[in-house]
């Protein structure tokens, strides 16, 4: 019976994780594909697609340990996703 459970645990865990990474591309997908539909340039699209995930939410990470929240314990961690 643990087995299952924790066979269940990691189909979930993998589930999440899948989904997390998916909807970004996906967003951008979707973006480019309207912009080509109405014949604008998609290179917009895919650049806000890209500064938005990954590179945005690793700068705020970055400022944030920079500001000296270090004294702080921290909550989640970059570990915490695998």
């Amino acid at each position: 019976m643990a087995i299952l459970f924790q066979l269940i645990g990691r189909l979930i865990k993998w589930t999440a994780i899948a989904i997390i990474y998916l909807t970004p591309v996906l967003g951008v997908w979707l973006g480019s594909s309207l912009a080509a539909y109405n014949n604008r340039s998609t290179s917009l699209a895919v650049l806000a697609g890209v500064f938005l995930f990954p590179i945005l939410p690793m700068l705020w990470e970055l400022r944030a340990q920079s500001k000296g929240s270090q004294s702080k314990e921290r909550i989640l961690t970059w570990g915490d996703i695998a």
